[in-house]
């Protein structure tokens, strides 16, 4: 079942992609739920395998999340670090504006 969920992620990101005419390549793992379009699990029920116009999926080595694993720290420090930036800049353009302070963004 989880693989139909893949295909049908794949299916809806090649329609967004070919609405933007952009073409892209999407970096996938090789857990068994995400299984190339090309060749459907055994046994498989679910909808259709989509055919990609738009996108190319490439699968990784096997055995290289351990490898990958830190490059996940950095993609969630340079997202805090930007979040962070946009968050104060909202602070500062909000009292240059209306001189005095911002409402707490949970209040808006």
């Amino acid at each position: 079942m989880l693989s139909g969920l893949w295909y049908e992620f794949l299916n809806s990101l090649n329609e967004q992609m070919r609405i933007q005419d952009r073409h892209i390549i999407l970096l996938a793992d090789n857990a068994p739920t995400h299984p190339p379009p090309s060749t459907t699990p055994l046994n498989y029920t679910g909808p259709t395998p989509p055919v990609l116009t738009h996108v190319k999926v490439h699968y990784l080595p096997p055995n290289t999340t351990a490898f990958l694993q830190p490059l996940d720290g950095g993609i969630i420090a340079s997202f805090q670090a930007t979040y962070r930036r946009l968050f104060a800049q909202y602070y500062v353009d909000h009292f240059n504006r209306y001189d005095n302070l911002a409402p707490k963004l949970d209040a808006l």
